[in-house]
């Protein structure tokens, strides 16, 4: 009766050549993982970079649009005498 616990050489032989398949299907899985995620990281950098330039164009246009406006204000609140307008064709 004790023999009857004990497995086989050909179940463990089995058993063996089965955790063997799993083991290169886990590595080669692991293996595809690990590139989908160097592609992902890959489109990350990338995308921080656009950001970076994005960002550096947007303060860029921010400052000169401040510029503008400390301008259009300089028109604004000078006095209208200081400013030579003409009127060209005006007939009463």
């Amino acid at each position: 009766m004790a023999f009857k616990d004990l497995e086989t050489k050909r179940s463990l032989r089995k058993k063996y050549r089965d955790s063997k398949d799993q083991l290169k299907y886990t590595q080669k899985s692991l293996a595809s993982t690990e590139q989908e995620r160097d592609i992902a990281n890959s489109r990350l950098e990338k995308t921080k970079a656009k950001l970076n330039k994005l960002t550096a164009l947007y303060v860029a246009e921010r400052a000169k649009n401040a510029e503008l406006i400390r301008k259009l204000k300089a028109y604004e609140s000078s006095e209208p005498e200081t400013i030579g307008f003409e009127c060209v064709g005006v007939e009463k």
